[in-house]
């Protein structure tokens, strides 16, 4: 498939991560580099994100923040250079996808494993793993949507240049000024009710369609 040329048009109704994105990656676009590069990085310093903020120290935590943002700009990177590039592929999607669930999983984790010692104890780990679970819930359910062809199953609600996962950028300052817990508590909560609202979509969607 071919990608559609990349207008002025097209850029301005990006989210404003992917406009970043697209300009990181623009001097790539001919060479060596292959958008799965792009992918393979993103999940490697997402992890690398997650075990800093697993080891508890505030310092390494506020390095993970500031990781996890690299990790979530080049999760958008490796898309926009496929588009450029004209390498989309599905496995690539799917990868990417893939790559995006299981760093956003081990961040979840790790963030509540970093204040397992703090007011929060290990609620926060109970958190951490509410959330991880949810999402990969509500991953598993978009997907059979997608796979039953249901309109914009994969697209996040979106505003003003901004979407729902772009929270999660709020991990690194909330990090730095030592604001982690509610962030937690967000994870913990939020992410089962998003789950739960996916659900519903899924079983009415179906629903009416069979």
């Amino acid at each position: 498939m071919t990608p559609l040329p990349v207008s002025e048009e097209s850029i301005a109704i990006k989210p404003w991560d992917s406009r970043l994105a697209l300009w990181l990656v623009r001097p790539l676009r001919n060479t060596w580099v292959h958008p799965n590069h792009v992918t393979t990085l993103s999940l490697l310093t997402g992890l690398a994100a997650a075990a800093l903020y697993a080891t508890g120290d505030a310092m390494a935590a506020a390095w993970g923040g500031a990781l996890y943002v690299l990790s979530a700009i080049l999760d958008h990177a490796d898309g926009e250079l496929a588009r450029l590039a004209e390498k989309t592929s599905s496995f690539g999607g799917e990868y990417d996808r893939l790559c995006d669930l299981v760093a956003r999983v081990a961040l979840f984790m790790g963030v509540g494993l970093s204040l397992r010692t703090g007011p929060l104890g290990g609620g926060a780990v109970v958190c951490g793993i509410v959330g991880a679970a949810a999402l990969v819930v509500t991953f598993s359910l978009r997907s059979e949507m997608a796979r039953h062809g249901v309109p914009g199953s994969l697209d996040q609600p979106s505003a003003a240049g901004f979407d729902l996962n772009d929270a999660l950028y709020l991990v690194a300052p909330l990090t730095w000024f030592g604001w982690l817990a509610p962030f937690v508590l967000g994870v913990g909560l939020g992410t089962p009710i998003f789950c739960l609202w996916t659900a519903h979509t899924y079983r009415r969607t179906l629903a009416e369609r069979a």
